[in-house]
């Protein structure tokens, strides 16, 4: 069991997707570390508090503009994978 919790805690200690400002009003940044997969694989999914699916993009760049358009103010749970695997979830605020 203590080789499953440490492999556990190896996989939440790199994060490769950042977004920042966060919370932000206009646009945020989708920012990707490491090169071990092509951007072009990556697909990111917003869902609202209720769990509904409401944006749904791929990132084309390292370095990617999130802009807010017709999303209101309020809490989102955003999740990143590829089509091989699941990469990383969070929260984005919208003020």
């Amino acid at each position: 069991m203590n080789d499953f919790l440490n492999g556990l805690n190896e996989t939440h200690r790199e994060k490769v997707i950042s977004i920042f400002p966060n919370p932000f009003s206009e646009s945020a940044t989708i920012s990707v570390s490491g090169s071990e997969f092509p951007v072009s694989d990556l697909e990111m999914k917003l869902y609202d508090v209720y769990g509904r699916l409401v944006f749904n993009t791929k990132p084309t760049a390292r370095n990617t503009q999130l802009a807010r358009g017709c999303l209101s103010a309020g809490l989102y749970f955003y999740k990143i994978e590829t089509e091989k695997k699941f990469m990383q979830t969070g929260k984005l605020t919208i003020d």
